[in-house]
């Protein structure tokens, strides 16, 4: 804590920055990877890992295909290398995001090269439903253990 004020200092803890890339899909806007990046080293001093800009398949409300899933995690790659480039000397570590749906090859990968995996519910759902996180939680822990023993 900080000795002048109930405040606590920055650099009392570690913050994680979301990208907010569901949230700016959900509303149809976009957000590109200069534009989180630049932001990221604006206030670089505040976080020391950030969540990769993953790209979501498709438009709300919309069936996505096998196609565009595949698609959206190949870029979703290509952002986590540069902003692991752009991020690196600043010492801020990037953290890569399987989402539910996503081909298993993906998750085998970010085991492989990744320091952090965060893990993405399909649709926003957390705690119910078809593509829950609970259920995502389950099954990444069911298939990495499968993994790891491969």
């Amino acid at each position: 804590m900080n000795d002048t004020n109930s405040e606590p200092a920055v650099n009392d803890f570690e913050l994680m920055l979301d990208s907010g890339a569901y949230s700016v899909w959900k509303q149809g806007a976009e957000l590109t990877l200069e534009g989180y990046i630049d932001f990221v080293l604006q206030y670089k001093s505040a976080w020391t890992t950030v969540v990769n800009l993953d790209v979501i398949p498709g438009k709300p409300h919309q069936i996505v295909t096998p196609a565009e899933v595949e698609r959206a995690a190949e870029v979703g790659w290509e952002n986590y290398y540069e902003l692991k480039r752009a991020l690196a000397p600043h010492g801020i570590t990037p953290i890569h995001v399987f989402h539910r749906g996503d081909d298993f090859k993906h998750l085998k990968k970010m085991l492989d090269e990744c320091e952090y995996i965060g893990l993405a519910p399909k649709d926003g759902r957390v705690n119910r439903g078809p593509g829950c996180l609970a259920g995502h939680l389950h099954e990444v822990r069911d298939r990495r253990q499968g993994l790891a023993a491969a």
